[in-house]
């Protein structure tokens, strides 16, 4: 399989796209009252719903699983202080 140029340039790719998203949400509530700034389990799904987090949602065997990519939580963080 040829190597195509975009995948150098940022373009999503579906395998590496599903590995950058390794927080969870429970991770994501502890980071965010590590920071300073709580925020409840629903209010991180909405901040995943609306992108104001770089997440996914995956089908779980209890229903679907929002994934958060860490990169966005320091932008997040400082929106919120």
């Amino acid at each position: 399989m040829p190597e195509h140029d975009t995948a150098r340039h940022g373009a999503p790719q579906p395998a590496t796209d599903e590995l950058r998203h390794t927080l969870s949400i429970h991770d994501v509530e502890t980071a965010l009252e590590a920071a300073g700034v709580p925020r409840s389990r629903r209010q991180v799904i909405r901040y995943a719903e609306t992108g104001m987090l770089d997440a996914v949602k995956v089908p779980g065997p209890s229903g679907d699983q929002w994934y958060i990519a860490p990169v966005s939580l320091p932008k997040v963080i400082g929106d919120l202080k």
